[in-house]
């Protein structure tokens, strides 16, 4: 599996199978949210209809892409964006791994937008790479504090 990981919103991410984008279960009604909504055709408005995408910590739901550069969406919950930090990063990213196990995929992007938001000020998983929009540079060496 290729992963891609986008902050740039959901328009700027390349062609991908997967669009993994986190839920918090207290700001499910987010414009970021509300955009990939109504680009995907009301998919997860439909979700939450029949009580899925609830955005409870690691359960996930699949959806049609709709008109966004993925094939599919998957939906993961996140829990409380305040309780969120690097341990639960790290976690919610492997529960993408684990719901996609034994599918036949190739490419999947993580829509970063709102863990970037989630992760302001002192959180420990900034404090990792020195801040949400930069990341380690290429060729550095990782050493106990990164984000593997």
């Amino acid at each position: 599996m290729r992963f891609t990981v986008s902050s740039g919103g959901i328009r700027s991410a390349a062609k991908t199978e997967i669009l993994a984008i986190p839920l918090f279960s207290d700001d499910l009604g987010s414009t970021h949210l509300r955009e990939v909504d109504a680009a995907a055709g009301g998919a997860l408005a439909a979700l939450r209809g029949i009580g899925e995408a609830t955005g409870r910590r690691y359960s996930a739901s699949l959806a049609a892409g709709g008109r966004l550069p993925a094939d599919h969406l998957l939906f993961v919950g996140a829990g409380a964006r305040s309780d969120f930090d690097r341990q639960a990063l790290l976690r919610w990213a492997a529960a993408v791994v684990r719901r996609l196990a034994g599918r036949r995929v190739s490419r999947i992007t993580i829509d970063a937008t709102s863990i970037v938001a989630a992760l302001k000020g002192g959180s420990p998983a900034l404090l990792a790479e020195g801040g949400g929009g930069r990341g380690r540079a290429a060729g550095a060496r990782c050493d106990r504090r990164c984000i593997p």
